[in-house]
C-alpha cells in the first residue's frame, strides 16, 4: 500500500480478521487510510513514526499483548496516539499506573499524555474516537 502521508494513517492491529475487516471498513468510510495487521510483529516491522496516525490496537493477542505493542512504542519515544480494543477488558486493564507514564508526557496532554487509550466496546464509536485522537 502507497501512503499518502498528508493524510492521517490508521494502523489497526488485531488478530480476528472480522474484527480487523470491520474497523477498517469504518475507518475508510470516513476518509481515512488504514493499514490493517493481523500480527503486532508486523506494525512494528511498518510503523513510520513519521507519519500522522493513531494505532488501533488489540489489547489480547497470542503473539504479544497490545499493552506490550504500547510498552515498545512508548520505550522507543514513538507518540502514536493509541485506541485498545478488547472483548474482554474493562477500563483499568487499558489504564496504566500514572508513575508508569513519563512525567515529560503527563505534563503535556493529561494523565495519559498523547495516548488515547479507550475502549471501544461498540464499533460506532470508534469514529469519534479516531477524530479525537488525529487532532495535532
Amino acid at each position: 500500500m502507497d501512503k499518502d502521508k498528508t493524510k492521517p494513517l490508521i494502523y489497526i492491529v488485531d488478530d480476528d480478521d472480522g474484527m480487523r475487516r470491520a474497523l477498517s471498513t469504518l475507518a475508510t468510510t470516513v476518509g481515512y487510510q488504514v493499514l490493517a495487521l493481523a500480527r503486532p510483529a508486523e506494525f512494528l516491522a511498518k510503523h513510520d513514526p513519521d507519519q500522522h496516525g493513531c494505532l488501533i490496537l488489540d489489547v489480547s493477542m497470542p503473539e504479544m499483548s497490545g499493552l506490550e505493542v504500547q510498552h515498545r512504542l512508548n520505550k522507543n519515544g514513538a507518540m502514536v496516539p493509541v485506541i485498545l480494543i478488547s472483548g474482554h477488558g474493562d477500563i483499568p486493564m487499558a489504564r496504566p499506573p500514572r508513575e508508569k507514564v513519563p512525567a515529560a508526557r503527563r505534563e503535556t496532554r493529561g494523565p495519559i499524555a498523547n495516548d488515547c487509550i479507550r475502549t471501544c466496546p461498540f464499533v460506532p464509536l470508534l469514529s469519534r474516537e479516531l477524530a479525537a485522537c488525529l487532532i495535532v
